[in-house]
């Protein structure tokens, strides 16, 4: 890669801490969104043994859109491949700033539940 070269490229392995939120644009697309806990495990761990976390928001359009509405929920392990978005809106004249993970590429990993199985067999065969 060239020096002069700009990069905007985030990859993250995480679970999801709730649903998703889906929402539709006026021409029909979906935007889906959902909170992932991603565990810093270079950081030292808390006193009860856990690793500090970073909660971040994903947010997915179109074909990936669909994927995170039909299979992900709470607990679900992703693999996410992804650029970072800020922006930032006025509310009671505080500047209120958000950054987010435009979704690239997702894949899930981790163990799976039965449940989770039979959605991912049924998606191969459809």
């Amino acid at each position: 890669m060239r020096k002069d070269e700009d990069m905007n490229s985030v990859m993250l392995r995480g679970r999801t801490i709730g649903e998703p939120t889906v929402n539709f644009t006026k021409d029909g697309r979906v935007v889906a969104s959902v909170l992932i806990s991603v565990p810093d495990r270079s950081a030292p761990r808390t006193k009860e043994g856990y690793y500090q976390t970073d909660v971040l928001k994903l947010v997915a359009f179109n074909a990936i859109g669909n994927v995170i509405q039909k299979y992900v929920s709470k607990g679900t392990e992703l693999l996410v491949n992804g650029k970072l978005s800020s922006s930032s809106y006025e509310k009671d004249n505080v500047t209120i700033y958000s950054t987010e993970i435009i979704v690239s590429q997702l894949e899930f990993v981790g163990n799976k539940s039965s449940d989770e199985e039979q959605k991912t067999k049924s998606r191969k065969t459809s």
